[in-house]
């Protein structure tokens, strides 16, 4: 008998036992279609046993074994499948329905805490993946930090950099109107949230995120637009994605002990919500309305990033030029045909 599943553990028996009569237990045979990226999402999974495989045109992007989550898009009503997932392996899943899982979200049950902080965990372990296998179709080792002259050379190309002063606007609004807290949930729930943001503005030039340091926040980008850059043998400035009003950008790197793989850098006077690490460990372990509405979102975002940086990949075997479109599509930037 497999091992219980680890979004359960921490439960009392009497919930595990609610918890588990909103899933649908499922074997599908090796070789078995378990989600088709042609139709709107409708489950989640949670693989008990076995291997599944994730197919992105054609390819295989990835895999999910023993305790992993697939069809995270479900978590969203009217959400589209961005892949195609078969079993690897004979496999027992467990299947939650969107409307289950909202269901058990509106009535606060007590599952729904463990299991967005497992999915979310599982995202931010799938982006370092995705970041491997940049790397790893690069051929080429990590890239050294930039050499002591290329932020001056990004001043000189950007402008003078610096902070101006605090931004004066709503974070609850800006919030809503770029889908961190979407139009269902209660004020005082966004206020929450809002409260663990600072809004900042910035000249051309400044350097938001800065390749070859550790990341300690993570930004979501209101006004302006911000470039994403990378250092050319610690000397030259590649330019791998413009980011614009709406993008969330920093994340991959916040909960990694690895260094950023890129710059962010204002190309426009720009105004962005920064959360520190703190912050985000706050919300992210907070069990109430919360951090429910903040681990959404930031599963969201990183579901849509993960769907980019896939489809790039897919495309790298027989585009290699594809592989500046991948390191932008990790980095958060949206990157078009």
């Amino acid at each position: 008998m497999p091992q219980m599943p680890s979004f359960l553990e921490a439960l009392e028996p009497v919930d595990r036992q609610s918890a588990m009569t909103f899933f649908e237990e499922a074997n599908v045979p090796a070789g078995g279609l378990l989600m088709n990226n042609d139709y709107e999402a409708e489950c989640l999974a949670y693989v008990v046993q076995g291997e599944v495989e994730v197919h992105v045109g054609g390819s295989v992007v990835g895999r999910a074994r023993d305790g992993e989550w697939v069809g995270e898009s479900a978590m969203f009503p009217m959400a589209r499948r961005t892949a195609t997932v078969y079993a690897a392996t004979d496999c027992w899943i467990l299947a939650l329905t969107t409307e289950s899982y909202v269901a058990m979200r509106m009535g606060e049950h007590r599952v729904i805490p463990q299991l967005e902080r497992q999915i979310l965990s599982q995202q931010l372990v799938r982006m370092r993946r995705a970041g491997d296998r940049i790397v790893e179709h690069s051929q080429a080792p990590e890239p050294a930090p930039p050499g002591p002259g290329f932020f001056s050379r990004v001043a000189a190309q950007f402008g003078p950099g610096g902070s101006l002063s605090r931004a004066d606007l709503d974070v609850a609004t800006e919030l809503r109107a770029f889908g961190i807290a979407d139009e269902t949930e209660p004020d005082k729930v966004v206020a929450a949230v809002a409260r663990r943001f600072q809004p900042q503005a910035w000249p051309p030039g400044a350097v938001l995120c800065e390749e070859g340091k550790p990341g300690d926040d993570m930004f979501v980008l209101i006004d302006g637009t911000v470039d994403v850059i990378r250092s050319v043998s610690g000397e030259k400035v590649e330019h791998l994605a413009t980011l614009e009003p709406g993008a969330a950008f920093g994340i991959a790197a916040l909960h990694e002990e690895r260094n950023r793989m890129a710059s962010c850098v204002a190309s426009s006077r720009c105004t962005v919500l920064r959360i520190d690490a703190e912050g985000w460990s706050v919300l992210a372990n907070d069990d109430g309305p919360a951090g429910s509405c903040f681990r959404r979102a930031m599963i969201r975002v990183l579901t849509d990033q993960i769907a980019d940086t896939n489809l790039e990949l897919a495309r790298v075997a027989s585009e290699p030029s594809r592989l500046l479109a991948a390191r932008a599509a990790y980095e958060g930037g949206r990157t078009g045909d």
